[in-house]
């Protein structure tokens, strides 16, 4: 199915090294994210307003910022592949990272929202429905989430971009997420401890872990790095070079 979505919507997609190419696979990657992404956190908030579940919900959510994530990346590719011109000399490559910073941020807040949701969940415990088709539809939104892994990955050696590599590996984890989800709905029959509450807990924390860390890693990669005395003597050497306009990063 990547190759089929590959040959429909890219144009020389053999021509990875283009920005042209380079932009059409990150929207490609975007495009599909963000419509995966917003069926999974419909199904997901249906099933959790069904049964009562808050780890169910606060899994929704952690879906519907992978699509807000997806969103940005669409955006930060599509400005990053525009041309140099007088005042960003050196392309707008960088704000693939900033865009991915914003989403960072707000993974962060859906975190400590559900962190809080959930310790009052435990607090003050609710039953939770259980259904076996309800059992059978995460299983399928893990299959989903599978898929999209592999096809991010895919896409991600493909034009060697650490963004998109990183957003298979997201959906990877996802699954964990999930499954995490199912063994607290399935424990939750044989016990009258609020065993969703405590999985919620354990899902909020996941995805503030995600989300420090994307922030972390954005910020390292936003960041210019400082420049030592023979960066600086090198930098005169070639400025002083008529045909040379700026030196940087060096």
């Amino acid at each position: 199915m990547t190759k089929a979505l590959i040959r429909l919507f890219i144009r020389d997609a053999d021509k990875t090294k283009y920005a042209r190419v380079r932009e059409q696979y990150g929207v490609l990657s975007g495009a599909v994210g963000l419509a995966c992404n917003v069926f999974l956190f419909l199904l997901k908030l249906t099933i959790g307003f069904l049964t009562g579940s808050i780890s169910i919900a606060a899994d929704a959510f952690n879906n519907l910022s992978d699509g807000l994530s997806c969103l940005i990346s669409i955006v930060g590719f599509k400005v990053a592949g525009k041309a140099p011109d007088a005042k960003h000399p050196f392309g707008y490559g960088r704000t693939e990272y900033i865009a991915g910073l914003i989403v960072a941020f707000i993974i962060v807040l859906v975190g400590f929202e559900f962190l809080k949701t959930s310790a009052d969940r435990i607090i003050h415990p609710e039953p939770v429905a259980f259904s076996g088709v309800l059992l059978a539809i995460l299983a399928v939104s893990m299959l989903v989430k599978l898929w999209m892994g592999a096809f991010n990955s895919s896409i991600g050696r493909r034009i060697e971009s650490p963004v998109l590599l990183a957003a298979g590996q997201d959906s990877r984890n996802d699954v964990i997420t999930t499954l995490v989800v199912v063994l607290g709905m399935v424990a939750g029959r044989f016990t009258t401890l609020p065993v969703d509450g405590y999985v919620g807990v354990l899902v909020a924390l996941f995805i503030l872990w995600a989300g420090v860390g994307s922030c972390a890693t954005r910020l390292r990669r936003c960041s210019v790095r400082r420049r030592t005395r023979r960066s600086r003597i090198t930098s005169r050497k070639l400025c002083a070079n008529p045909i040379i306009l700026s030196a940087y990063m060096i």
